[in-house]
């Protein structure tokens, strides 16, 4: 199996504004659901990033193509990933 990495942005902006510091320290190793932003008018590659309900942010846009690769090939609606805000990867 392979890694794919790739950053969460968008901390400041989404559901955890105002405590994205306290959400970073108490999130590591949760599980994070991936989901591509079809309806994102700006960025057709969007892809969000949910922990349960809490939208926390976006990957990348330089890597949000990778993802929604994955999800696609994977014939999936979405994909699920181990939080960890030193370093965000997927098993593939």
């Amino acid at each position: 199996m392979k890694n794919l990495t790739f950053h969460i942005v968008g901390l400041t902006h989404n559901d955890v504004k105002g405590h994205e510091v306290e959400y970073a320290k108490e999130a590591e190793g949760r599980t994070i659901c991936l989901v591509p932003d079809d309806a994102n008018t700006f960025d057709m590659l969007a892809v969000k990033a949910y922990d349960k309900q809490l939208l926390i942010g976006y990957v990348s846009a330089l890597e949000g193509e990778d993802v929604r690769a994955l999800i696609i090939a994977r014939k999936e609606r979405n994909l699920r990933a181990i939080e960890d805000f030193h370093r965000m990867e997927r098993e593939v």
